[in-house]
């Protein structure tokens, strides 16, 4: 009898152990395709992403978010003229821009140049401080033609 019992058990606590695996697979596989579903999801949210800003209608908006984030920083460390919109440029060759002109002095690569109708400002983003501040004058690069022109005979 006890052999009888002893291989009851035995296969009862097989039968447990075999449910208990069984369980376990169903419940990776319930994980596993949740993982991948959202794995997938998230890959093709990043692709629209990606081709959206490959347009230059993404790149616009994105320019521009930039730029009002930009005048909104050097807003806070100078009255700005409310009127009016910027051209941003990025500094990039600072030694030639300072042999140039001494406005560009204390300079950095990387800095940002706001260029107003009558004024200039350098920005330092790393540093959160104005460099250089200046006015802008227009140079007239047309001359009036002063060469007196014969008639032809």
């Amino acid at each position: 009898m006890q052999k009888k019992e002893l291989l009851t058990t035995l296969q009862n606590s097989l039968n447990t152990s075999e449910k208990t695996w069984k369980l376990i697979s169903v419940i990776l596989l319930v994980v596993s395709t949740f993982v991948c579903t959202w794995l997938y999801i998230e890959n093709r949210q990043a692709r629209n992403r990606i081709f959206y800003l490959s347009t230059s209608e993404a790149q616009q908006e994105i320019s521009q978010q930039e730029s009002d984030n930009l005048i909104s920083e050097v807003g806070k460390l100078i009255e700005l003229p409310a009127d009016q919109q910027p051209v941003v440029i990025t500094i990039q060759d600072v030694e030639v821009l300072a042999q140039q002109q001494s406005f560009f002095l204390g300079a950095e690569n990387g800095d940002k140049l706001l260029v107003y109708q009558n004024k200039a400002i350098i920005y330092s983003p790393a540093k959160n401080k104005l460099i250089n501040v200046g006015p802008v004058y227009a140079q007239n690069n047309s001359e009036p033609n002063n060469e007196e022109t014969e008639p032809n005979n």
